[in-house]
């Protein structure tokens, strides 16, 4: 049986207040209330996911020059990392405002496709 979950609402302090409306594989929604216990956690450990950025490599290159460190304060725009490929530089960038979380290169590595650069929190 396939479907998916989504929670109609929640109250302040994270507990549950609303229904939970699981789809069935027919389309129809079937409420279901939810332990408040576990709603809060759930929803407190998505928004957390939801806050952190990561900064993926998209191609296979060299790491030439590390900017930014962890605990670096960065706008959106902001240059992390420079990566070279073919004799070209690339900069990559943060995509939001935030804190460099983690820098998951130095300098002289070599990063292929869909590798962590960064954690931008």
């Amino acid at each position: 049986m396939r479907g998916y979950a989504l929670l109609r609402s929640v109250c302040p302090g994270g507990r549950a207040c609303g229904r939970l409306w699981i789809w069935s594989w027919r389309g129809r929604p079937a409420p279901t209330r939810l332990m408040i216990g576990y709603v809060g956690r759930t929803v407190a450990r998505e928004r957390a996911v939801e806050m952190a950025e990561e900064i993926r490599a998209e191609m296979v290159a060299n790491v030439w020059k590390v900017v930014a460190s962890a605990g670096d304060t960065v706008s959106e725009g902001d240059t992390l990392v420079i990566l070279e490929s073919m004799k070209m530089e690339i900069p990559v960038v943060s995509e939001s405002d935030g804190v460099v979380q983690e820098l998951a290169v130095n300098e002289g590595d070599v990063v292929q496709d869909g590798d962590l650069i960064a954690v931008i929190g």
